[in-house]
C-alpha cells in the first residue's frame, strides 16, 4: 500500500485556514496498523510505512487521531480543530517492486525502470482541459475570448444590447443544467460531465470576479436591472423551466459541506426526477 487519496471538502472557521482542519484515517493488518490526517484540501497522501495488506485488513475511522505519520497538509496552530469525518477518496495499492526511490537534491531527474514506471495512470489534464473549453465554447456555454489584440474596455458594454432572456441564460443554474441535459444523451457525455459542470462553475466564477473588478473601477458599467429590459416578464419564465430549476437543484446539492453531501446528492437525484415527472405532465 502505497498512499491515501482524501478529500475533506468543507470550510474552515473564522480564523482557521484549509490547513488547519483535518481528521484521521486507520489502516490496520495482521501485524501492523498505520494512522494517517488529512485536512480541508484534495490531497494524495504517501505512506512512509510500508504495509502489506492481507485478507485481515481493513480502514476506519480514527477518532483518537494518534497519528503514525506527520501529514503533508495539517499544519496545528491554537485555531485547529478536527472534524468528525474523514472523506476517503481511494487507495493507491501495488504489488511488489521497488518503491524506495531516494529523491535527489541537484533536481537530477530519477531514472524509473520501466515496470515500475506509472506515468500513464496520471491523465493529460492539459489536453482535457483544450477539449472542455472547446466544447462549452461550442455549446455556447461560455464565451469565446476575443483575440488579445482587440481587447478594449468600452464604456457601454456589450451585455447592455442583449435582452433580459440572455441575461437569464447566463446564470450558472441555465449553464449547469444545459451542460447537464446536453451531456446525458451518451455514455461519452455522462463521463465527461462532471469535468464540464467543473469548468463551467470556476469560468463563471472568473467572470463574475471580472465583471465585480470593472465596475468598481467604472461604475458606468454596471449592468441595468432585470426589470428595465422589455422581456422581463417573458424572462422569468426561463427561471421556471426545466434546464434552469435542473442546474438550481444542483447548486442547492453542491452546497452541502462535510458528511451531509451524500444525502443532499441523493435529494437532488429524487428532484431530477421530481422534476422531469412535472414537466412531463405540462407536455401532455
Amino acid at each position: 500500500m502505497l498512499g491515501i487519496h482524501a478529500w475533506n471538502n468543507e470550510r474552515p472557521k473564522n480564523q482557521c485556514s484549509s490547513y488547519n482542519v483535518y481528521s484521521s484515517i486507520r489502516v490496520m493488518t495482521q501485524n501492523r496498523q498505520i494512522s494517517k490526517s488529512s485536512s480541508l484540501i484534495r490531497l494524495f497522501n504517501t505512506l512512509n510505512t510500508p504495509l502489506l495488506l492481507d485478507d485481515k485488513s481493513f480502514c476506519a475511522f480514527d477518532e483518537t487521531n494518534c497519528c503514525t505519520e506527520k501529514s503533508e497538509a495539517v499544519i496545528l496552530n491554537p485555531h485547529s480543530y478536527t472534524i468528525s469525518y474523514f472523506n476517503l477518496i481511494d487507495f493507491l495499492l501495488a504489488k511488489g517492486g521497488k518503491w524506495d526511490y531516494e529523491i535527489p537534491f541537484n533536481c537530477a531527474n530519477i531514472i524509473v525502470e520501466s515496470e515500475y514506471d506509472f506515468d500513464f495512470l496520471i491523465p493529460n489534464v492539459k489536453a482535457i482541459k483544450e477539449i472542455i473549453e472547446e466544447y462549452c465554447v461550442a455549446m455556447r456555454l461560455t464565451k469565446s475570448p476575443p483575440p488579445k489584440e482587440v481587447i478594449k474596455e468600452t464604456p457601454t458594454p456589450s451585455i447592455y444590447l442583449v435582452t433580459a432572456t440572455h441575461r437569464i441564460h447566463s446564470h450558472l443554474a441555465y449553464k449547469l443544467g444545459s451542460a447537464m441535459i446536453l451531456n446525458s444523451k451518451s455514455l461519452w457525455g455522462y463521463i465527461r460531465m462532471p469535468y464540464v459542470l467543473s469548468y463551467i462553475k470556476e469560468t463563471h466564477r472568473k467572470e463574475i470576479a471580472d465583471y465585480e473588478a470593472r465596475v468598481v473601477k467604472n461604475p458606468s458599467l454596471k449592468l441595468p436591472p432585470l426589470e428595465s429590459y422589455t422581456d422581463y416578464k417573458q424572462a422569468l419564465k426561463e427561471k421556471e423551466c426545466f434546464t434552469y430549476k435542473l442546474g438550481k437543484a444542483l447548486i442547492t446539492a453542491n452546497s452541502v459541506r462535510g458528511g451531509g453531501r451524500i444525502f443532499a446528492y441523493l435529494q437532488f437525484f429524487q428532484e431530477v426526477r421530481k422534476l422531469k415527472k412535472e414537466f412531463r405532465g405540462k407536455r401532455k
